[in-house]
C-alpha cells in the first residue's frame, strides 16, 4: 500500500510552476469577497466509481473502459443566495482513470490519475434535497499505469507525455441534508482528451473522464 501511495504522490513534488498559477488564482474565487456574505464551510470524503469513454479513429476495437474504485476528500464552501438556492464550490483531491479492458488478450492495464479538483455549483431546494451542478476545473498531480507493475506515467502535453495536465468537464450533483450533514452523489464527465495532444498529428484517440463518485459531507454551522 505504501508503495502504491509513494508513486502517486511522489510526482507532487515536481509539480511544475505552470500547474500551481491556474490553481493559485481559480482558488481566489472560491473565497467570498463581496459584501456581507457569510459562507459555510465543511468537509467531504468517500469512494469513487471511476471509468471513461474511449474513441478515436485509433481507438482499438478489442479495447474498452472498465470500472476502478477510487477515492475522493477534500472541502467544501458554500454562500446561501436565499433559502431555496446556493453556490458551492470548494478543493478535493480524487482519483480518475480507468481499466482499459483488451479481449483480445484477455488482458487489461489499470490508469490511475490524482487530481487537485475546484468545481463551481449552484443548488437548488428540493423538499430535504439539494440539486445542481456546474463546471469542474482538474489539474492532474500525478499519475500511473498498473501493468504488470506499476510506472509512473509523464503529466503533460509533449508528444513525450502520458497523460494530460487538464481536466475541464460538468457535474451533476446531489445531496440529502440532515442537520449539518449531507449524503448524495456526484456525477462528472471530462470535456478535454486525458490523452495528451502532442502524441502526434496523425493519432487520433481520445480518453474522457467519467465519475460517479458518492459523497458523506458535514458541514460547519
Amino acid at each position: 500500500m505504501k508503495n502504491y501511495l509513494d508513486s502517486l504522490l511522489l510526482p507532487l513534488l515536481s509539480l511544475k510552476g505552470k500547474h500551481i498559477l491556474p490553481i493559485f488564482f481559480i482558488g481566489l474565487y472560491c473565497t467570498p469577497l463581496i459584501g456581507q456574505i457569510s459562507p459555510t464551510y465543511g468537509v467531504k470524503a468517500g469512494p469513487t466509481l471511476r471509468t471513461a469513454f474511449l474513441g478515436g479513429t485509433d481507438k482499438d476495437p478489442d479495447t474498452n473502459a472498465g470500472i476502478i474504485i477510487g477515492f475522493q476528500v477534500g472541502g467544501i464552501i458554500e454562500i446561501e443566495l436565499n433559502e431555496d438556492t446556493r453556490i458551492q464550490s470548494g478543493l478535493s483531491i480524487l482519483s480518475k482513470g480507468h481499466r482499459e479492458n483488451d479481449h483480445f488478450l484477455d488482458d487489461f492495464a489499470d490508469y490511475t490519475a490524482i487530481y487537485l479538483e475546484i468545481p463551481f455549483n449552484i443548488l437548488f431546494r428540493a423538499s430535504e434535497f439539494w440539486i445542481g451542478g456546474g463546471p469542474y476545473f482538474a489539474f492532474a498531480m500525478g499519475a500511473q499505469r498498473d501493468y504488470y507493475g506499476k510506472d509512473v506515467l509523464s503529466v503533460g502535453n509533449s508528444r513525450f507525455d502520458d497523460w494530460a495536465p487538464l481536466d475541464i468537464g460538468l457535474g451533476l450533483r446531489g445531496y440529502r441534508a440532515v442537520g449539518p450533514v449531507l449524503v448524495g452523489a456526484e456525477i462528472e464527465v471530462g470535456l478535454l482528451n486525458s490523452y495528451p495532444h502532442g502524441q502526434g498529428v496523425n493519432y487520433d484517440y481520445v480518453i474522457n473522464n467519467f465519475n460517479i463518485n458518492l459523497v458523506a459531507a458535514y458541514m460547519f454551522e
